[in-house]
């Protein structure tokens, strides 16, 4: 698909104003489309948009989900050494080559995150507090009004 892309310009145009739900949305795809076509690497991150520290914690929280996509998960009372081991066979399993060609056929892209890093995900939106989190709840509310 990169060669598809390659030398192309893609536009992403939304039909409302900037700042707004949708136009973050749009940027937050956008961002992630540079991973997969080239020469997009001028296109702003999301924590770009931010002025301030209470914005940046915002625009992770909405990020979260796109980073986290379909995660694994045990439960809190798993022990050490078996979080250890199942994220060794997982690491395992993305790297082996079958694991690889047999996704590539199912025409199935992999981006996996690490255990590591989602954890340190996980925790950052269990600590965000409460004002940003219902400040983030009336942005979407507010965006999802204006589409009907």
């Amino acid at each position: 698909m990169e060669k598809f892309y390659s030398g192309k310009t893609i536009s992403l145009v939304i039909g409302y104003s900037a700042g707004g739900g949708y136009d973050t949305y749009a940027r937050l795809v956008a961002r992630f489309m540079g991973e997969h076509i080239p020469n997009l690497l001028d296109v702003p991150l999301l924590m770009d948009l931010a002025t301030n520290q209470e914005d940046r914690i915002l625009l992770r929280l909405l990020s979260a989900p796109a980073t986290v996509g379909r995660p694994i998960f045990t439960t809190p009372s798993t022990p050490i050494p078996r979080v250890q081991a199942l994220r060794a066979a997982f690491e395992t399993m993305i790297a082996d080559r079958a694991f690889i060609t047999a996704a590539k056929a199912a025409d199935l892209e992999v981006n996996a995150v690490s255990g590591e890093e989602l954890q340190k995900i996980v925790a950052e939106i269990v600590a965000t507090p409460g004002l940003i989190t219902m400040r983030l709840a009336e942005i979407i509310a507010e965006g999802t009004e204006k589409k009907n």
